[in-house]
């Protein structure tokens, strides 16, 4: 479960511009000597995951201006991005905020199977092109043994099928080899 913490500036009574900030912290993979510690980006960019949505819809705003929390902070459960170096989460951030392109595979310093295992965790939306060309390059797991599964079943469903033509042809062999019946018609009898 991510621990998530609320912190809202607002002075009582007062109207205040709105802005929604989502902070992301990722403890496992951030130390003491990385600059940013905490990824942050607007509500609209982070509804785009919708692992996040599910804790953010709650905060959607009436109009009313009360109860309106103008920071949220999310702590991302460790198991979606074990094993995933601080810079290629940097990196996942900026494809999401629209702050990189995502050119293919290329020779950098960048894990782009772990940034596509991120946002596949993190259930980023595939509209979003990056996600989309990340997934098709890097196939989520569950998907790939599926795949072979359902590939499987076709494969035995076409054997079968096959079994079955073989032995229709069996059966119809003995009657293409056999001459027709003869079948004589009596001469006509004149009256």
């Amino acid at each position: 479960m991510s621990e998530i913490m609320n912190t809202d500036n607002k002075k009582d009574k007062e109207p205040v511009v709105h802005t929604k900030t989502i902070g992301l912290r990722f403890p496992f993979s951030t130390s003491e000597d990385d600059v940013v510690q905490v990824f942050k980006m607007g509500y609209n960019t982070a509804m785009k995951s919708e692992f996040l949505s599910a804790f953010l819809e709650d905060d959607e705003d009436d109009d009313s201006n009360e109860c309106v929390l103008d920071y949220r902070e999310v702590i991302i459960p460790a198991r979606l991005y074990r094993n995933i170096r601080y810079m290629d989460i940097s990196k996942m951030i900026k494809l999401w905020k629209g702050e990189a392109a995502y050119h293919g595979k290329c020779q950098d310093s960048y894990c782009y199977e772990d940034i596509a295992r991120l946002t596949q965790s993190l259930l980023l939306d595939r509209k979003l092109s990056f996600v989309s060309h990340l997934e098709y390059e890097y196939p989520p797991n569950e998907v790939i043994p599926a795949l072979l599964r359902h590939e499987e079943l076709h494969r035995k469903e076409l054997e079968e099928l096959q079994r079955e033509i073989s032995s229709l042809h069996e059966q119809l062999q003995p009657l293409v080899n056999t001459p027709p019946p003869v079948h004589t018609v009596p001469p006509l009898v004149e009256m």
